[in-house]
């Protein structure tokens, strides 16, 4: 017998899942864990193991359970006893669903069948407590050639512990949530939760498949005709692959050194810098796993810009200060003083104040050899910053297109990404524009008016 899929069956757990600048290094995001291949999920709470050595006459397709396409196992005295093992594990996907209510007789099993028009995906989470097995043994082998009634294969495992089920339209709009996807590009999908349901018992089933039988593809929902096919680069239409290859990124060699940054990204119409490609990549994907590698890639010129003018503007502010400002002083004498006795500054006339004597109140520019010097050192200093906002301006807030903190490996990993994305992207929307309703019919006949004049009615009368 050949076994496909998933941990299960393993008895250790976790074994197979069914510039001048630093160099920024991008933390991978939380990934999906999928059920693997030949493991179909169980649609209801189910608490007994009957399932359990039940053989497949085929795999479960047009929304059939587990329980309609199996039998008792004629041969199931040789298989191998019962085996309990605990294995704790939590497994968590999004599958794209097939339109045109293909997927509605899945989504009935699952009790979400009001769903099947709108819903575009569906979303599992099992969080496992144990594994209940049982094994082909020798004997099994030879009984299933002997009697030729083994079928497809049959149920060799079964997974205990909860769950929760939900359908899902992809939605990008406020009050979405992220959802992990393990056959998208971007690893999640904005989406809206549309109904859900909580499960508890066994829920999935691992099937082992018989020799000599040719293996089937099975969706988790098991019908595979309820799982969207995603189109290639291949399966597009040539307007809509020319759209898509001007966008594209590739990541192209260079003769730069050091050469784990002697690339630059580039799109169909020519080089983009490495932010470009980060703000492309935050706007389609809505991840910000890249935000540390958006950055100045000319800081000095832009924070020279700012001191200088700060200091200049502040210098030249002082000097005028100096140069210009007459604060105000008063004078005081007992007697109304001689005219040899008065400062030498602007004032007034003398004032007298009963109880104080004379007041002279004089007014007179502090300095104006310093305030001019402060002045023209300013001045000096504010230009160089303006003419380091000029470089700046010139250089660029993104820099050269040659200039990154991505490594190379980096660069290529998430261009994939970006590409898988935007493909999922067209791929979506021409699909969306394929299932919107025709606007031929009778609208698009033209629509005469013509007046009539009769005995019993005037007006006009429109002919279709």
């Amino acid at each position: 017998m050949r076994a496909l899929g998933w941990a299960i069956l393993a008895p250790l757990p976790l074994m197979t899942a069914c510039g001048a600048v630093a160099p920024f290094y991008p933390v991978a995001p939380v990934v999906a864990s999928p059920l693997g291949p030949s493991c179909i999920l169980i649609p209801r709470s189910v608490d007994d193991d009957a399932l359990l050595g039940r053989v497949l006459l085929d795999v479960p397709e047009n929304g059939r359970s587990l329980e309609e396409v199996s039998r008792p196992n004629d041969c199931g005295d040789k298989l191998g006893e019962k085996k309990e093992a605990p294995l704790v594990r939590t497994f968590e996907d999004t599958q794209a669903l097939a339109a045109g209510g293909k997927a509605r007789g899945a989504l009935r099993m699952f009790g979400l069948e009001e769903d099947a028009e709108a819903a575009t995906h569906f979303y599992y989470k099992l969080d496992l407590e144990r594994q209940l097995t049982r094994v082909a043994t020798p004997e099994y082998l030879a009984c299933c050639k002997d009697k030729g009634t083994c079928g497809y294969g049959f149920v060799s495992a079964l997974a205990y512990g909860e769950g929760q089920y939900a359908s899902a339209v992809e939605n990008s709009a406020e009050g979405s949530v992220d959802l992990p996807v393990t056959e998208d590009a971007r690893g999640f999908l904005k989406a809206k939760i549309l109904h859900k349901r909580n499960i508890y018992g066994y829920v999935a089933a691992f099937v082992t498949i018989a020799d000599g039988v040719q293996e089937k593809s099975v969706s988790v929902l098991g019908d595979q005709a309820a799982a969207r096919v995603e189109l290639t680069e291949h399966d597009l239409t040539e307007p809509v692959k020319a759209r898509f290859d001007a966008q594209k990124i590739q990541v192209v060699a260079n003769n730069r050194s050091p050469a784990e940054f002697a690339y630059v990204f580039r799109d169909g119409q020519g080089e983009i810098s490495e932010n470009e490609f980060v703000r492309r990549y935050e706007a389609l994907t809505g991840s910000t796993e890249l935000w540390g590698a958006k950055k100045n890639r000319n800081p000095v010129w832009l924070y020279y810009g700012i001191v200088a003018s700060a200091v200049g503007a502040s210098l030249i502010g002082m000097g005028a200060y100096f140069a210009l400002a007459t604060p105000q002083s008063t004078e005081t004498f007992a007697m109304a003083p001689a005219a040899s006795a008065v400062p030498s500054c602007n004032y007034s006339s003398l004032t007298f104040v009963s109880g104080t004597g004379y007041e002279l109140q004089c007014s007179q520019v502090i300095n104006p050899g310093l305030g001019t010097g402060l002045g023209i050192a300013g001045g000096a200093i504010l230009g160089s910053g303006l003419v380091s906002f000029v470089t700046f301006g010139i250089l660029g807030y993104d820099g050269s297109k040659a200039d990154h903190v991505l490594r190379k490996s980096d660069a290529e990993r998430y261009a994939a990404t970006y590409n898988g994305a935007l493909l999922h992207q067209t791929t979506h929307e021409t699909m969306t524009r394929q299932r919107q309703p025709s606007q031929s019919g009778w609208l698009s006949s033209p629509v005469r008016l013509l007046p009539v004049v009769s005995p019993g009615f005037t007006g006009l009368v429109g002919q279709f």
